[in-house]
This record gives structure tokens, sequence and C-alpha cells, in this order.
């Protein structure tokens, strides 16, 4: 599924600056959900979008069906960002893939780890969505080692799918091979 870091904080992390973010998500759920009506709950997330465009922070994840504005809300922390003069990366999660996978062609200006490296290093990473992706092996150990490098170098990272937290997991669960060989799934060994 996710990276390790990111299984853990969605399962219940005991790390404190996974907790405190845990905590300021439930707290804006509440507040959502003593705000009622869809107006109020969409200029709710506008405003969270505006807070997070202005000192990004960690991971913002905007998820619900197509349709309700992510890409757009997404779309609008990159040019906030851009406007300020800092940069940001928007990608959509195949387009990512297909971008990686051209680096293996004969004819590739640049190598893999250099398109690599400019993914996961970038300032600000805004994935556009994820699920939509074809969930191969490869994929997945993609997804994964991006995950992994951006949350443990707490870069910041807005990620918009269709797909709820649990759709999420299965599909991108991570295979781990052991060294007697049998196959476990990421979250049973995280």
């Amino acid at each position: 599924g996710l990276a390790p870091a990111i299984s853990d904080w969605l399962r219940g992390s005991s790390n404190p600056r996974d907790v405190a973010e845990r905590q300021t998500i439930l707290a804006m759920q509440q507040e959502l959900a003593q705000a009622g009506g869809v107006r109020r709950h969409l200029e709710y997330v506008k405003a969270v979008c505006q807070r997070y465009a202005a000192d990004p922070r960690g991971w913002l994840l905007l998820f619900g069906p197509a349709g309700n504005g992510k890409t757009h809300l997404a779309a609008a922390i990159a040019n906030e960002r851009l406007r300020q003069g800092q940069p940001a990366a928007f990608v959509v999660v195949p387009n990512l893939l297909n971008y990686l996978r051209q680096a293996f062609a004969p004819d590739s200006g640049a190598s893999y780890n250099d398109r690599f490296d400019e993914i996961c290093n970038a300032p600000l990473l805004i994935l556009d969505d994820l699920g939509t992706q074809k969930s191969t092996d490869w994929a997945i150990e993609q997804l994964y080692m991006l995950f992994n490098h951006r949350y443990n170098r707490e870069l910041p990272t807005v990620i918009t799918t269709n797909c709820s937290l649990d759709q999420l997991e299965a599909t991108l669960e991570y295979r781990m091979v052991s060294r007697d060989g049998t196959v476990r799934w990421f979250r049973d060994v995280a």
C-alpha cells in the first residue's frame, strides 16, 4: 500500500509529528461536520487550501467523487506558490509514471535517476489523480519510493484522488518479499 510512514499515519502512528497532524485533521473534520451545508463545506475546503498555499507543510489529501473541484483546488495551490515566486510541480500520476518510463528509451535526453530526483525533491509536489494509474508492480514501487522519500524529508505534498483511503491502500498495495522467499503485504510488516 502506502509507504510505511503513510500507512502508519493513516492507521494511528505514535510519532509525535503524525499525532499532531492527525489531531489537526480530526479537528478540521469536526469543524466541517458542525459547519453544515454544501456551501459552508466548499468555503471551508477552499480556506484550508488557501492556508496550505500560503505555507505548505505536511501533506494535503483532497479526495472525493469526480467533478468536485479537487484538481482545480490543487492547481490553485500551485498557481499561488508560483505567484509568490516559489516553485511547485504539478503532475497527473499516470503522466508521471510515463515520464519516468520514458527515461529508459534509447533516445532519452535524461536519465531515470535525474527524472526521479527531480520529482522526489520538488519543493512542493502536487500529484493529481492518484489511483487512476495502472497498478503494475513497477508503478507501485515507484510511488512507494516517491512517497517514502517525500515523507521522510517532510516535503510538502498535495494529492488528489477519487478513491477512498481504503481504496487507495488496496490499489497501491506494496508487496515485499522476505529473505525466506515468502511474500508479505506491506501493512503486515509496517
